[in-house]
């Protein structure tokens, strides 16, 4: 009898822990078509290659070689983060500078103050709009927002593509809106990778409406995109180009490794409208 007990209450549990990514972050693999259209392969193309200054923000805490592409200049920003009783300064992204656009890359999560900031779900909201944000997400930003403003004044006339990977694609989201409302004439590009949900509904509506261009890309496996869900009521922005390659860990799913990978390898390339 006791046996039958314990094997009862273990199948519940094997059960439920199969189901619980479902539950906590509900999403069917009906729900993504494949992305066919004749420009694919250009897609590709540009995923790798925003996603490769992605990697070279990672240099300085991870010894990534960085990214060259005939650039003029390359501007290190640095972030300022407080969390209890100490404070990180690191390298938080590059800025390439261009003949006619710049490119503005935040790495992700690294330090363990890195991850109170990520923990700061509450909203912020933008004086005077609906739009309400990460709060951790936007007091990163204030750390290193006068640096890029600065390198940005003395290059208004270019397009801009910002991108991010991890708590970088969320920082590079809000920069993204922010910069809009100062420099709305130029070409704005916004790249994510892994990217939280870090924005509400409205902001999200009005950035897809008025930004040139925003690409989304997850790991399917990846349970970061999908995250805070409940918990602030944040949106993630459509169309999200989807690969799927599972690790089973976490970490390595989320990993800038894993997408870089899932980008030049998996077949074919998804889009989740």
């Amino acid at each position: 009898m006791l046996f039958f007990i314990i094997f009862i209450v273990v199948l519940i549990i094997i059960v439920f822990v199969s189901n619980l990514s479902n539950l906590l972050f509900p999403c069917s693999k009906t729900d993504y078509i494949i992305y066919s259209g004749a420009d694919d392969s250009l897609y590709k193309s540009n995923l790798t290659h925003y996603l490769n200054f992605v990697i070279s923000a990672y240099n300085d805490v991870c010894n990534y070689p960085r990214y060259s592409a005939g650039e003029n200049q390359v501007i290190q920003v640095s972030s300022s983060v407080k969390a209890l009783w100490f404070e990180i300064v690191s390298q938080c992204g590059l800025v390439y500078i261009f003949d006619t656009y710049i490119v503005i890359a935040f790495r992700g999560t690294h330090f363990r103050a890195d991850e109170f900031v990520d923990s700061q779900f509450r909203y912020y909201n933008y004086p005077g709009t609906t739009f309400n944000v990460h709060h951790g997400f936007h007091r990163y930003l204030s750390s290193c927002r006068t640096q890029i403003l600065n390198i940005i004044s003395q290059n208004s006339s270019k397009d801009i593509y910002i991108t991010g990977h991890s708590l970088g694609a969320g920082v590079a989201t809000l920069l993204a809106y922010e910069l809009y409302t100062r420099y709305s004439n130029n070409k704005i590009h916004l790249y994510l990778y892994g990217c939280p949900r870090c924005v509400n509904k409205d902001l999200s509506i009005f950035m897809k409406n008025n930004l040139t261009e925003i690409v989304s890309v997850v790991n399917y496996f990846d349970l970061v995109p999908e995250a805070p869900e409940r918990l602030g009521k944040y949106v993630s922005f459509t169309p999200i180009y989807i690969f799927g390659i599972q690790t089973y860990s976490d970490t390595g799913n989320h990993s800038i490794q894993v997408y870089s990978k899932g980008i030049n390898y998996i077949e074919p390339l998804s889009v989740l409208n």
